[in-house]
């Protein structure tokens, strides 16, 4: 028995390495799947409706996160591709927000009578996702979606989300941007 379990630990331990290591696949309408990195979703695939790859977080299960355009936060959906893939209306998120630079990222508060603090990577700016996801599933059609703070540093400012009918990938992506991003995700496969 002890023989048995001194080999089977290594064994799964290298079949989990190579499940997590293994590329995304992008599903096709027809139910065929086309390997590739969850964020490697090029023009030839159009007809692609959701990637297999790792649930963003907790709170957005069924999406995978999109790579970012470099390393800046201030970068957006290219107009064109917005224009032709857009589904639904942008859904503002009704949280006035000021954004403040605050440690090594942004920060971003509500505006009077209540305080609410959001950061990269904080619960609130999770939840600002969650809320895009919701708005997708909800929207025919939809398979991904682009969060973002619009107006920022002025009274008008706000979070709002862009809901898509194609996979995003760094091409749709422009660096030019005054707004700042809280990230683009793909439809997970079921």
């Amino acid at each position: 028995m002890r023989t048995i379990a001194k080999y089977a630990l290594p064994v799964l331990g290298a079949l989990a390495a190579v499940a997590i290591a293994a590329p995304a696949q992008a599903k096709q309408p027809d139910g065929g799947v086309q390997d590739r990195a969850a964020t490697d979703v090029t023009n030839e695939d159009a007809s692609a409706t959701c990637v297999y790859g790792v649930p963003a977080s907790s709170s957005v299960k069924t999406y995978a996160a999109v790579a970012a355009l470099g390393t800046s936060r201030s970068y957006d959906v290219d107009e064109s591709f917005a224009s032709t893939h857009a589904v639904g209306s942008a859904m503002p998120q009704y949280i006035r927000v000021q954004l403040e630079p605050w440690g090594s990222g942004l920060t971003a508060k509500r505006i009077p009578p209540q305080n609410l603090y959001m950061s990269p990577g904080s619960a609130p700016n999770d939840y600002a996702s969650f809320k895009c996801q919701y708005a997708c599933n909800g929207t025919p059609g939809c398979v991904s979606f682009f969060g973002r703070f619009v107006h920022v540093n002025s009274t008008t400012a706000h979070f709002e989300c862009l809901t898509f009918g194609a996979l995003l990938d760094e091409g749709a992506f422009t660096s030019e941007s005054k707004n700042v991003a809280n990230g683009g995700f793909n439809k997970l496969c079921d």
